[in-house]
């Protein structure tokens, strides 16, 4: 995400974006959660956050790590690979039915993964390199699909699986100081404060007794597939972006 404070054009000035606005703090919500089981319960690096795994990467190629050397390339690849995955969806079909299909896509990998941990007999089956680069794998996939689900919310650009940009931008935007377009500021601020609070939460849950045991992975497969469901009966659609 961009450091600008500039947003995008509102196409929905005046109405309700309360449903996209919904959907947006559920997913961070999940991305916080899934990056925090990833990196405490599968190996150290973020299914979703690559500006970690960047660092990561470039510390093992310095020598001194937390990650074992395959797994920031292995993450930052298959994230890359999600993304394009969903704009070349978006692109094809349309905002409004890439949405529902990206979600479906997503619900599938962590049913998929929530599955296998709960299938596990062990308190911490992730343990062999095969095991652990392929549910990595699989998450950060699922991860990158996501970015393309909504990239806007009352007009202001959003991203639900990377903050950084969001905190440069929350910082930019307040030392800018009370100018002529406070509602856009105000806007942008609410927003943006709203996605990086359900992140941080999302990875509190993930990183409590929630994101521990067989059942770790249960919570952001059903948050996950419940969107998905309302998505397909139409009751989160919007203008803005579904």
């Amino acid at each position: 995400m961009a450091g600008s404070v500039e947003s995008s054009p509102d196409p929905v000035a005046g109405r309700d974006p309360s449903p996209v606005a919904f959907v947006a703090i559920m997913l961070a919500l999940v991305t916080g959660f899934v990056d925090a089981f990833g990196f405490l319960h599968v190996v150290p690096v973020f299914p979703a956050n690559q500006s970690g795994n960047a660092v990561f990467l470039g510390m093992s190629i310095g020598g001194t790590s937390p990650a074992p050397g395959w797994a920031p390339p292995v993450a930052i690849a298959t994230f890359m690979i999600g993304a394009a995955a969903g704009r070349w969806t978006a692109l094809r079909v349309g905002v409004r039915r890439s949405a529902p299909i990206l979600l479906g896509v997503e619900t599938l990998l962590l049913v998929a993964l929530a599955v296998a941990r709960a299938a596990a007999s062990t308190s911490a089956p992730f343990t062999t390199t095969v095991a652990q680069a392929a549910v990595l794998a699989v998450a950060a996939l699922a991860m990158g699909s996501q970015t393309e689900v909504i990239r806007s919310v009352a007009g202001v650009a959003v991203s639900t699986t990377y903050q950084s940009g969001a905190i440069a931008r929350i910082a930019e935007t307040i030392g800018m100081g009370r100018g002529q377009e406070r509602d856009t500021e105000r806007r942008l601020l609410v927003v943006l404060s709203a996605l990086l609070v359900a992140y941080v939460a999302g990875a509190a849950l993930g990183a409590s007794g929630l994101g521990d045991g067989r059942i770790g992975l249960v919570t952001p497969a059903v948050l996950v597939a419940g969107l998905f469901a309302l998505s397909l009966r139409g009751v989160l659609r919007s203008d803005e972006g579904w």
